[in-house]
Parts: structure tokens; C-alpha cells; sequence
């Protein structure tokens, strides 16, 4: 899977391979090689926003079904969203689909 993280000021988007948490003249950055992506006042937010990073990899995937329209799908699970279960007619198939690229907003301090 490939990481793509736009920087807290938004000016630089990069893939990264690996994350750094560093403090430097009382700030606390998350960096990628030698391209600074964010600053924050403690220790703790900067290892916060690498542990969202982490889950966010972890569980990045989706299903989508095939031989029945959105429309179908919707009319039958007006709730399944809600309470995590899910309807099917027969001859109905749920496809589970990888993530390939995924890309990373840097949040504020």
C-alpha cells in the first residue's frame, strides 16, 4: 500500500515510506526523510497523530456488491449502516476490495 501525506500547511503532498517524531526548538515534528509534514506543542499529540496514521492503514478496505444496483442495495438496508448488518437477496455477492493508495490530511496542533 502506498502512503501519500499532505503537509499541515498544505503546500507539500509526498508518498512516505517512513514517519519520524522529533523535537526540535520546543516543538515536537512529524517528518519524513528530510520534509518536515507537522508540528505540535507535545510529544504525545505527535505520537497521537502517527497511531492515527497506524489505524488508518490497518483498516483501510471496502466492500461493494454485485448484481444488485445501489438503489436495491439502499431499499433493502435503509439501516444496515447503522447497525452493521446487512441484507442480500440470493445470487448477490459481496466483493472485498484492497486499498492501494491511501492519503493522509495532516491535522492542526
Amino acid at each position: 500500500m502506498e502512503l501519500w501525506v499532505r503537509s499541515q500547511d498544505k503546500r507539500l503532498l509526498c508518498k512516505v515510506d517512513s514517519l519520524n517524531c522529533y523535537k526540535l526548538n520546543g516543538s515536537f515534528n512529524i517528518s519524513t526523510g528530510n520534509q518536515l509534514l507537522g508540528k505540535y506543542s507535545t510529544e504525545e499529540r505527535c505520537l497521537e497523530i502517527i497511531d492515527e496514521i497506524q489505524g488508518k492503514l490497518k483498516d483501510f478496505s471496502f466492500v461493494s456488491v454485485k448484481g444488485i444496483t445501489q438503489e436495491e442495495f439502499d431499499k433493502l438496508n435503509n439501516n444496515a449502516y447503522e447497525y452493521g448488518v446487512v441484507c442480500l437477496p440470493s445470487g448477490v455477492d459481496i466483493v472485498h476490495h484492497d486499498i492501494d493508495v491511501f492519503t493522509y490530511q495532516m491535522p492542526e496542533n
